[in-house]
């Protein structure tokens, strides 16, 4: 399957630290992938993770958590199944809570708090993960051309523009179960005709050159997501819902003159 721009990014951001930084015993290994609790790039020194460092392509979420509704008290409240600190996301809450009627009162709507608390919800979510930097680009690869960037966990004010959403949505999707299989290729058949699937593991792919009419099926309890030219993987969407808040980050630096590697450089030899 061919990869996507944020995956070959990871890739070549990992690449170019490599291949620009060389620091006795130290190396970067790509190791987070599509494992938003693992981050993305391992800053090890021989075989031992000494600290990490997070790709952000263009535009991005990032360290979203989950948000309960208490309608009957008219409250929100933190989920104990999100991980990390509690402390970095209760004064989010509170300004949820502040503004219940604005935020109750629809499936998404947009964080109105002020950008620094958003800001320092996302650094702290990352500084729990061992997080010490970013890495940064409008473009997934070409950096001798396209500009790339280093950045230090406390300055992200200065190389991103933030925004944040309070959305109700389902919690997820999952693999077809087995039980579900023949369920879902009757129903592709039936509206398609003939086609192609195949099978890796648990997952399962459409391979189809005729136009879809939409990507949900079955009600939308099915979803095909792309995966290549006329590829798509289909998926069981969840009955459950959840309210997140989720953050995006946008690449914008104040600064192009500096990429931020000898900082990052400089850290890796105090650590010798």
């Amino acid at each position: 399957m061919s990869e996507k721009n944020w995956e070959l990014f990871e890739e070549n951001a990992t690449k170019y630290l490599n291949s620009n930084i060389q620091v006795k015993n130290f190396s970067f290994l790509r190791s987070g992938g599509a494992n938003s609790n693992t981050s993305d790039i391992s800053v090890n020194l021989g075989s031992k993770n000494i600290f990490s460092i997070e790709c952000k392509l263009k535009t991005s979420q990032a360290a979203q958590f989950v948000v309960f509704n208490d309608v009957e008290n008219s409250i929100f409240f933190d989920s104990a199944k999100n991980k990390g600190k509690k402390d970095r996301r209760t004064p989010i809450i509170e300004h949820m809570n502040n503004n219940y009627n604005y935020y109750s009162s629809n499936s998404s709507v947009d964080l109105i708090c002020d950008k620094d608390l958003m800001f320092d919800a996302v650094e702290d979510h990352y500084r729990d993960k061992e997080v010490l930097f970013f890495i940064s680009s409008n473009h997934f690869e070409d950096f001798s051309k396209n500009f790339i960037k280093v950045i230090g966990l406390n300055e992200l004010k200065d190389n991103f523009n933030i925004s944040g959403v309070y959305r109700v949505k389902r919690s997820g999707t999952r693999d077809v179960p087995q039980k579900d299989i023949i369920h879902v290729k009757n129903i592709i058949l039936e509206e398609l005709g003939e086609c192609r699937f195949a099978t890796n593991g648990n997952k399962i792919y459409l391979k189809t050159n005729k136009t879809l009419k939409s990507l949900y099926l079955d009600h939308k309890k099915y979803i095909l997501s792309a995966e290549g030219k006329n590829i798509y993987r289909i998926k069981k969407r969840s009955s459950t819902q959840n309210s997140n808040i989720i953050f995006t980050l946008t690449f914008n630096p104040k600064n192009f003159n500096d990429d931020g590697l000898k900082k990052l450089k400089n850290r890796l030899v105090s650590n010798i």
